[in-house]
């Protein structure tokens, strides 16, 4: 599933992690059920490892008019841009009187050579099931 392949691959990344989303959940169980390994694959756990070993790592999430959605991007910069040097965190689009839009893309790209592109967000409420 998704979060078996991102956990895997960011254990095996050697240089480079992108990922885009509209909504990501920094603490999100890449690996279920998460007992079973007491939440080290968290998606911030994950990602930090990466970092850790000298991998750069971009997000781009989609920045919510917060009057209207909540998905809470400031969080999510927050998170990864104090956790390593190695993370850099776009909120996009970055304007003063927001947009009633916002990209759509989900991917995840390892070292320029592995991606996943698809419909499902890094977060909460969106498991990848049948």
């Amino acid at each position: 599933d998704f979060g078996n392949f991102v956990s895997c691959l960011s254990e095996s990344a050697k240089k480079k992690i992108c990922i885009t989303g509209w909504c990501i959940t920094p603490y999100f169980i890449l690996k279920r059920p998460q007992s079973i390994e007491n939440g080290e694959s968290r998606l911030d756990r994950t990602l930090g490892r990466a970092a850790k070993r000298g991998v750069k790592i971009f997000i781009l999430v989609f920045q919510e008019p917060s009057l209207f959605v909540n998905n809470d991007s400031f969080n999510v910069w927050n998170t990864f841009e104090n956790m390593d040097e190695n993370f850099k965190v776009l909120r996009h689009p970055g304007l003063i009187i927001p947009q009633l839009w916002s990209h759509h893309e989900k991917m995840v790209v390892i070292d320029e050579k592995i991606g996943f592109m698809g419909g499902l967000d890094i977060c909460y409420g969106r498991w990848d099931t049948h």
